[in-house]
């Protein structure tokens, strides 16, 4: 029971970590990912006064973050065309945009694991500070985020 909370911290971290990519973009405008994700990265790496060894794993973290958004947006253009042409339509094929869909969750269902386990690698490194200044920002997040 304890390890799997402890497992479902981790991934709200990591929905966290993912999220403020995006959330922290909207200050950002003309940023792509990767540099999102450098500047998300630069300022967890301060805040938590991150070793050397822990700027590693991060980097790691931070690399396949950025392969994940390279790979979903080689696909966006794609399903943006599909939802285009099925919106026109006088019938939408439900077919078609599932397939677009799984397209997508298929990158998502790849990706994410490796990603997930950097991140298990990354909070092992963390000490107990940290790992507290982290638990804080989970649950300010949550709090700020609730039934949106």
């Amino acid at each position: 029971m304890f390890a799997r909370r402890s497992i479902r911290r981790l991934v709200a971290c990591l929905g966290i970590a993912l999220g403020s990519t995006g959330m922290v973009a909207c200050n950002h405008h003309g940023k792509n990912h990767g540099e999102r994700a450098d500047w998300v990265a630069k300022r967890v790496s301060g805040y938590l006064d991150f070793t050397a060894t822990q700027n590693q794993k991060l980097d790691v973290v931070k690399t396949k973050v950025k392969d994940l958004f390279q790979a979903l947006d080689s696909k966006r253009d794609a399903a943006r065309s599909i939802l285009r042409e099925e919106v026109a339509k006088e019938k939408m094929d439900s077919a078609r945009l599932n397939q677009s869909l799984q397209a997508n969750l298929s990158v998502l269902s790849e990706k994410l694991p490796a990603i997930v386990d950097a991140v298990v690698e990354l909070h092992s490194s963390l000490n107990p500070a940290q790992r507290s200044k982290v638990a804080e920002k989970v649950q300010k997040f949550e709090g700020r985020h609730k039934g949106k």
